[in-house]
């Protein structure tokens, strides 16, 4: 059960010429042939790798339903359709389903092969994401201290199947509110993976992420700024500059920064962040308007320009209210920072005047926009 495949260097052209060939196979021995089967799992390999998550569902769903049916359900062929199926769920933020789908792997993954084999520490890892994209870190820390214990005493301690499991649980026990835990288990999991991939590959970067967000909970700014410097630009060589996980850690090194004193820099990084955040989940999403509402907020604080920085954080505080409610917390803070400001720079201007142009408008389909307009920046 090979759940990994090299990234083809010319994706769409390797896409194409598949199809054709799936197509070509397929009319000519049926849906259910043996290498029918195999080229649309391919394809859902390609796809999930290419982005395109509901395509490789589709392929993974109608190879494991084939498989299913003639070779059974633990079958290792069968086992490998359904943890591509899982892993697009997934992807695609259909955490339920794709916990379903990955639970069963796992259960055929531990009987089949027994559980301290390579391929069921890697299946454990996968359904603890699953478990961790539905706040469940508390199953996710479970599954992966057992898939990190298995895979250190199979593979030993800078395997590539440890390193993901050691990634994975530092990643639940941020989740679990247990940062100097985590640092310990990234600081260790980040220079292994330095070590092994070097600066530029996927997993390092990902555990540099996840150890600068840990020292960050545990105060140590310095340190949390400067690692997550490094990993933006390996994270953006990966996956783009318009990529979740490239604003989570502008995000993140803005708050380190103004802890840092370096408000500049902070307010630089939530700009960078916040067109990723618009491409990546939406200009009407919490993210994004709490991005903008820090932005507000650092802007509104060292004086910047306190009317734009109302506006901002004014629009970020309506639309978390709007989306998750009066008493959520960020939008709770927002407000009472704005308070704040009208009592040092005096109340604000006329509805007809809070800035002119896209940034007096409101509406959850200008948020874009206005928060680009206001914050100077020209690609959300």
């Amino acid at each position: 059960m090979n759940f990994n495949m090299p990234v083809p260097e010319d994706m769409d052209m390797v896409i194409l010429v598949l199809a054709r060939k799936l197509a070509d196979v397929e009319r000519e021995k049926g849906q259910e042939d043996a290498e029918t089967l195999e080229l649309a799992e391919r394809m859902g390999v390609l796809l999930r790798l290419n982005g395109d998550y509901s395509g490789a569902g589709r392929h993974f769903e109608m190879v494991l339903a084939a498989r299913t049916r003639k070779l059974g359900p633990e079958h290792p062929e069968t086992v490998a359709a359904a943890h591509g199926l899982g892993s697009a769920l997934h992807l695609s933020g259909d955490f339920a389903g794709a916990r379903d789908v990955l639970a069963r792997v796992l259960d055929s993954c531990e009987r089949l092969l027994g559980p301290d084999h390579p391929q069921t520490a890697l299946s454990a890892s996968y359904l603890a994401a699953a478990y961790t994209g539905l706040g469940d870190h508390a199953s996710a820390r479970l599954l992966l201290e057992r898939a990190f214990e298995s895979a250190s005493r199979v593979s030993g301690p800078t395997h590539p199947d440890t390193l993901q499991a050691a990634i994975g649980l530092g990643g639940a026990l941020l989740g679990l509110n247990e940062p100097k835990e985590a640092r310990e288990i990234l600081s260790r999991t980040y220079s292994a993976c330095l070590n092994l991939y070097g600066p530029l590959h996927q997993g390092t970067a990902a555990a540099g992420k996840l150890l600068g967000t840990a020292l960050l909970d545990c105060g140590e700014y310095s340190l949390a700024a400067k690692r997550l410097a490094e990993v933006l630009g390996p994270l953006k060589a990966a996956y783009g500059r318009f990529n979740p996980m490239v604003a989570d850690v502008l995000t993140d090194l803005s708050t380190a920064l103004s802890h840092t004193g370096d408000h500049q820099g902070a307010l630089d990084s939530l700009r960078a962040a916040l067109p990723a955040s618009v491409k990546s989940y939406g200009a009407d999403h919490p993210t994004t308007h709490r991005i903008a509402g820090k932005a507000g907020v650092i802007m509104g604080a060292t004086g910047v320009d306190p009317q734009k920085a109302r506006r901002l954080i004014e629009m970020a505080a309506e639309g978390l209210e709007r989306l998750l409610g009066k008493g959520e917390p960020d939008a709770v803070a927002f407000r009472l920072f704005l308070d704040a400001l009208r009592k040092t720079y005096g109340p604000d201007r006329p509805d007809g005047d809070k800035g002119g142009g896209a940034a007096g408008r409101s509406g959850a389909g200008d948020k874009s926009s206005a928060y680009a307009d206001l914050l100077g920046i020209h690609d959300a």
